[in-house]
């Protein structure tokens, strides 16, 4: 596992006031995400699953974080982007072509112990919601995505894979009745939903991330793929 940023021992503590209202911009719901949490990091978790570059990976990853600091005012969010952790899990023995069920599931295995390990014991102080984003949904970086991100024109056609953690398998029929189409297979899942989306790379470290706050919404802005999910 690596860290971009720097050790999470540096990161600051939980906030323990209720940050500035109304929503200004997109820093703003991150801020109050983490105060309604009490956590003091985010960010999603990435996958890499091509190694046939680490050159290519490199720049893939400083368009990453170039993207989302455009998407910050310096002078009155730089203590959100001081809480972004770009937790990269690397191995190639282990992700190298892996499939999404096989990121998903180490994930899930990961986020087990993660939200104490990386925030400490404080509990959330705000409204009632579904959970961090972080613990819930993963990029995972497949050589299409690299491809699609390292092109000419990447803030227009550039795309990561986000994970949805709890999907599961589930039977497409009611009382007996197929109520949707048998689709291509991908990954050999038929579903309509296949556990997994494309986002648009440009900016999606905020725009995805305020997005799926909301437990409905997922089932809103879901496109099977290779649509591109609305997350906006």
């Amino acid at each position: 596992m690596a860290n971009y940023t720097r050790p999470l021992a540096q990161f600051p503590p939980p906030q323990t006031q209720d940050p500035r209202i109304p929503y200004l911009h997109d820093a703003d719901h991150v801020e109050h995400d983490l105060w309604d949490d009490g956590h003091r990091l985010w960010g999603f978790v990435i996958y890499r699953c091509t190694y046939e570059s680490d050159s290519a990976w490199t720049e893939f990853m400083n368009r990453l974080l170039a993207s989302t600091e455009e998407m910050f005012d310096w002078e009155t969010d730089l203590e959100v982007l001081d809480r972004l952790a770009l937790t990269v899990f690397e191995d190639s023995g282990m992700f190298n072509g892996a499939s999404t069920a096989v990121v998903r599931e180490h994930f899930n295995r990961w986020a087990v112990d993660a939200v104490q390990k990386e925030q400490g014991t404080v509990q959330g102080q705000g409204q009632v919601h579904p959970g961090s984003q972080r613990y819930r949904y993963c990029i995972q970086v497949t050589q299409d995505v690299l491809d699609s991100v390292l092109a000419g024109d990447y803030e227009r056609n550039g795309f990561v894979r986000v994970i949805r953690a709890d999907w599961e398998v589930y039977e497409p029929y009611d009382h007996g009745e197929r109520i949707e189409e048998e689709e291509e297979p991908l990954e050999g899942c038929t579903l309509e939903d296949v556990g997994w989306v494309k986002v648009q790379f440009d900016g999606m470290m905020f725009i995805a991330w305020g997005y799926l706050r909301s437990d409905w919404a997922w089932g809103v802005g879901y496109r099977r793929p290779p649509k591109i999910a609305h997350f906006f």
